[in-house]
């Protein structure tokens, strides 16, 4: 499926979309209404519904009020409803269509046509008749007004032109470019009306007013049109805008087993209902505030369950989005779909409803959680889930990253969304920014075979809330009898194997620019002033245990008036502890790929121990 063409006054774009799906809530039902045998009119502009049952036309009132309407028996006949009280009557005599107004069982006009629509808002509709475009209206005063314009298209008054001096052969052209041009659907825009029409095997789209001075169609052809078609109308700031949505011949993405309808909702786009395997399905286009040129962005998808594939093709569609559907024995089902319209948000996708944490969150929080509107699954994939610490503008650096697979991320049970555990040590900065980006195909659909695309650098931000530093907690005894001695707190790292074999193999100079390169590295992952770290180089020594890997001191110092990080030494000793140890099982900034990394070389199971003063 495709939305193909944005047009305003002078121009028509056509735009391709990826078919992705989102879900919405089950419908409700009810089982105590009368009806039987019931199809759906519409909705008047005051809310009032119009149906047809049985031998009458039913009006039930916005207060639930039923009122019964005796009908006019004609074979074939179809009804449609316009504003304020009128109801249209059109039949199929002898191949011939033939059109009425009925207001209160009277019937006030008559007309035979080739092609008919109603107009947007109920208000207005147009009829063709040989080519021939009109336009009624409904006035207050003076019943039923006409607006009548002869239109051509433009390749007929190019070739008109071109014979003019042969008058017996321009009527000629004139007969055989209406038989050309054979219009095969008319639909209402908010000012206007859409054609399209076909020529041979192409199809071409067509814009037209009928207060309009010029007399000439302007045409764009339809590639690989496949239909059906709808349009609605954007007026924003005096500035019309129609747009479009067919049905194209290929489609990769999804394939519908049977027709498609659709529907148009106020103010946001179109409600398109299809059958793919064997299930019922809505999807939602919010065309007035999402572009869909974004691969990111979604629209919506609605299953029926099972047992309610009764549903037949009757809707309504409220201005509040609310979605009322006829069933097979009579009763209906109905739906407020204003809460699974996908719109735009700070994440720039649609497919997600929702994030935790969304904005401020405390130090050492250990969950991420996505709520999409859609039932989703975990797949096999290489797409990270990543977090990252903003040290600056335009600066940032690794906290960690993971596959999203199991056991880091777990799909909940009504599949709506995922919570993936992180460490503690991720947040570990009050009062500091970070960021989550999620590479894309990190899940997919449950009921189709797409993937989802992911969070983009920046579009999820989170900060982190200010807390009391846990050393200041200490009593009073322990506050007098504390020396600047005490202030700093000694730990040790051990090399892993390669680590020890490298160290080992540099030459006396060498090994004080390691032990430099890992104290601005150490500093750089927890993150610490590196001023606040020190390494003694002059203790590198064998572990006595393992008898192979070095080990080697580290002095955290206390934070002064320029820190950036005010934690107390005890607390940076227990970060960098939370992340060498963590590290084990997610990619960390010690982990980098880069041949300058020095932190690579620490023995990840040994950690950071605390050493005696």
């Amino acid at each position: 499926m495709s939305v193909i063409f944005r047009n305003n006054t002078s121009l028509i774009i056509f735009i391709a979309l990826v078919v992705i799906l989102i879900s919405c809530p089950p419908i409700q039902t009810s089982k105590d209404d009368p009806f039987q045998d019931v199809k759906a009119i519409g909705v008047y502009a005051n809310g009032t519904m119009l149906f047809e049952v049985k031998d009458s036309l039913r009006l039930i009132y916005p207060n639930g009020t039923p009122h019964s309407i005796p009908k006019i028996h004609c074979k074939q006949c179809h009804y449609h409803l316009l504003n304020s009280s009128y109801v249209i009557i059109e039949k199929l005599e002898k191949h011939n269509h033939y059109l009425s107004i009925w207001k209160g069982n009277k019937i006030l006009k008559s007309f035979k046509y080739d092609k008919l629509n109603i107009g947007e808002k109920n208000d207005r509709f147009l009829i063709m008749r040989h080519n021939k475009f009109t336009e009624y209206r409904i006035d207050h005063d003076d019943g039923i007004v006409d607006i009548t314009k002869s239109l051509h298209f433009n390749n007929f008054n190019k070739r008109h032109k071109e014979h003019k001096e042969h008058k017996e052969h321009k009527e000629h052209k004139e007969h055989k470019e209406h038989k050309e041009h054979i219009i095969t659907k008319i639909f209402s825009l908010d000012d206007a009306w859409g054609i399209i029409s076909l020529v041979k095997t192409k199809s071409f789209f067509s814009i037209i007013k009928t207060e309009s001075k010029s007399e000439t169609l302007t045409t764009k052809e339809l590639e690989d049109f496949a239909g059906p078609s709808k349009c609605i109308t954007k007026n924003k700031n005096n500035d019309i805008q129609y747009y479009c949505l067919y049905r194209t011949h290929n489609n990769n993405n999804i394939s519908f087993e049977t027709k498609t309808l659709i529907h148009i909702m106020p103010n946001v786009g179109f409600l398109v209902k299809a059958t793919a395997k064997l299930n019922p399905k809505y999807y939602i286009f919010n065309i007035f505030e999402i572009d869909y040129l974004d691969p990111n962005n979604a629209f919506g998808e609605w299953i029926i369950d099972k047992n309610d594939n009764d549903l037949i093709d009757d809707i309504f569609i409220f201005p509040n989005n609310t979605v009322i559907q006829i069933r097979m024995n009579g009763t209906y089902a109905w739906n407020n779909l204003s809460s699974i319209i996908p719109t735009n948000n700070p994440y720039k996708n649609t497919h997600i409803k929702s994030v935790y944490p969304s904005n401020n969150v405390n130090i050492g929080t250990t969950t991420l959680n996505i709520t999409f509107l859609n039932a989703i699954a975990l797949i096999q994939t290489t797409a990270n889930i990543s977090i990252y610490y903003e040290t600056g503008i335009n600066n940032s650096t690794l906290r960690h990253k993971f596959l999203c697979v199991k056991p880091h991320c777990i799909i909940s049970d009504n599949s709506l969304s995922l919570t993936a555990d992180i460490p503690e040590f991720t947040f570990n900065m009050p009062n500091a920014i970070y960021y989550v980006e999620i590479d894309d195909g990190f899940v997919k659909y449950k009921h189709d075979n797409i993937t989802i695309p992911g969070i983009k650098e920046k579009n999820w931000n989170i900060t982190t809330l200010s807390t009391e530093s846990k050393c200041s907690n200490k009593d009073d005894t322990e506050i007098l009898l504390k020396t600047t001695t005490l202030d700093f707190k000694l730990g040790k790292l051990r090399f892993n194997s390669n680590g020890t074999e490298e160290f080992r193999k540099l030459p006396d100079a060498d090994k004080k620019i390691f032990s430099e390169q890992m104290r601005i590295e150490l500093a750089n992952s927890i993150p610490v002033d590196d001023s606040r770290i020190e390494i003694n180089d002059n203790k590198y020594e064998f572990d006595m245990v393992s008898s192979v890997n070095l080990y080697f001191s580290i002095q955290i110092n206390p934070p002064n008036e320029d820190s950036f990080n005010k934690k107390c030494s005890e607390e940076v000793f227990d970060d960098l502890n939370s992340l060498i140890k963590t590290s084990k099982n997610f990619t960390t900034i010690l982990d980098l790929n880069n041949h300058n990394n020095h932190t690579e070389n620490i023995d990840k199971d040994y950690g950071f121990q605390e050493a005696s003063k």
